[in-house]
């Protein structure tokens, strides 16, 4: 090999060594991104996680049933004559729903209910749905449970802790209303189609206006910000 040849392999080998180097970074970018992407899979939600997320809200309870619970309180179980359980075996929700996907005529998928494999029977609401965690029904002045506000607090006493302050603030806003409102009502009508009467007309418009331009911006900058 002569001395251009040694030059021309080194200048080869550097170069090789180079782009190995360059590579580098973009193999572990690509081997992360990789890893995230099982991790995600690994992480997906499965029917069973929603099913006790469904059940967390009763919602797996037929809507008969979640109403006559969330009313009065019952069904909390089978009915119990003389030691023997009664009905036990009727089914009163799904736990575990069977989903189906249609193609439907513009070519989009739809998901329709297509049975269900896992009931929910009478004698399961005691399990699923523990007196701990449920209601004895709105009429006997039960709410549940908190699940968002102080989790595992009396929505009950919740209420109550917030009910002064709130009946505070409607009281005042309906004493200045009338304070304001009734003169300037009056004077307005003595004074039709006057200055005064147009300015505060308009005044009043656009404050009964205020609250659902303010829900709209809220709207607007929610969408915007996602």
């Amino acid at each position: 090999m002569n001395s251009f040849q040694a030059v021309y392999f080194r200048t080869g080998q550097q170069g090789l060594h180079a782009i190995q180097a360059d590579q580098q970074p973009r193999l572990a970018a690509v081997v992360q991104f990789a890893e995230h992407i099982i991790q995600q899979q690994q992480r997906r939600i499965t029917r069973e996680d929603l099913a006790r997320l469904r059940a967390n809200y009763e919602l797996d309870l037929y809507w008969p049933v979640r109403f006559s619970r969330w009313l009065i309180g019952v069904p909390s179980g089978p009915i119990t004559i003389g030691g023997r359980e009664l009905f036990a075996n009727t089914p009163v929700g799904c736990y575990l729903p069977r989903d189906r996907q249609m193609v439907i005529q513009d070519g989009q998928q739809v998901v329709v209910p297509a049975g269900c494999d896992d009931y929910v029977y009478l004698s399961e609401i005691p399990e699923l749905h523990p007196a701990a965690r449920s209601s004895r029904g709105i009429l006997r002045g039960d709410f549940g449970l908190s699940t968002v506000v102080r989790a595992g607090r009396p929505v009950w006493n919740e209420m109550m802790s917030r009910l002064p302050a709130t009946l505070e603030l409607m009281m005042l806003s309906v004493f200045l209303s009338f304070l304001l409102g009734i003169p300037i009502g009056i004077y307005s009508a003595i004074k039709q189609y006057s200055r005064f009467d147009y300015t505060f007309t308009t005044i009043s418009f656009i404050g009964s206006a205020m609250p659902p331009l303010t829900r709209m911006a809220m709207r607007s900058s929610n969408n915007g910000a996602t």
